[in-house]
């Protein structure tokens, strides 16, 4: 089974996802914290700080992970507001270098 470990990943990597409802354009900013700047749905319609907290699937927690079928679970603050945003599952993943020299299309 093909999946994302995020704690691996080097810092400006970006990862397109496609989920059943959106598309999501994540730059890691700190892989060992989760840090992030994510963009797509209706939650993140401009670059969001937010942090990556692992990802949900058959009601079990993927800590660190992104796989197929999962939801992926962010928590954002704005200002005062706090939020967790929860995405539909996930259909494909590919994961560009930071200098973009490369691509892998990690979940098909």
């Amino acid at each position: 089974m093909s999946k994302i470990e995020f704690s691996k990943l080097k810092r400006n990597t970006i990862i397109i996802v496609e989920t059943d409802n959106s598309v999501f354009e994540i730059v890691v900013t700190g892989p060992k914290g989760g840090s992030v700047s994510i963009t797509g749905g209706k939650s993140f319609i401009r670059p969001t700080k937010a942090t990556f907290m692992g990802s949900i699937k058959d009601g079990k927690i993927l800590e660190d992970k992104i796989e197929k079928n999962s939801r992926m679970k962010f928590f954002a603050k704005r200002t005062s507001k706090e939020k967790t945003v929860i995405t539909s599952n996930v259909i494909t993943a590919t994961v560009y270098a930071p200098d973009k020299s490369w691509k892998y299309d990690v979940i098909e």
